[in-house]
């Protein structure tokens, strides 16, 4: 990964961070993913669809899709216990197309 697409990941969690923190309690792992895209490209709930490409009980890997194009792959870990984290997951890598 590029520093300008760290560097965008880190922003974009930052900006992030006061959405996730008024989420539900949904804690499965495809809810952090679609949360992510619908506040990343600013569109509806519905129009986001998650797929885990991977899964275990400490680690997933999702693709998320927005109607119209857009495709993200993250990473996630299941968060420690004692971490504030309101999906119970936090994403370790996001990669976006162009």
């Amino acid at each position: 990964m590029s520093i300008i697409n760290a560097l965008s990941v880190s922003i974009a969690t930052l900006v992030l961070l006061p959405a996730l923190a008024n989420a539900q309690a949904d804690t499965r792992p495809e809810a952090l993913a679609a949360n992510f895209m619908v506040q990343f490209y600013d569109v509806p709930a519905d129009s986001v669809s998650v797929t885990l490409t991977e899964q275990t009980a400490r680690q997933a890997k999702a693709k998320a899709e927005v109607a119209g194009g857009h495709v993200c792959i993250m990473e996630m870990a299941l968060a420690p216990e004692g971490v504030h984290a309101p999906f119970g997951w936090l994403v370790g890598s996001m990669q976006c197309d162009q």
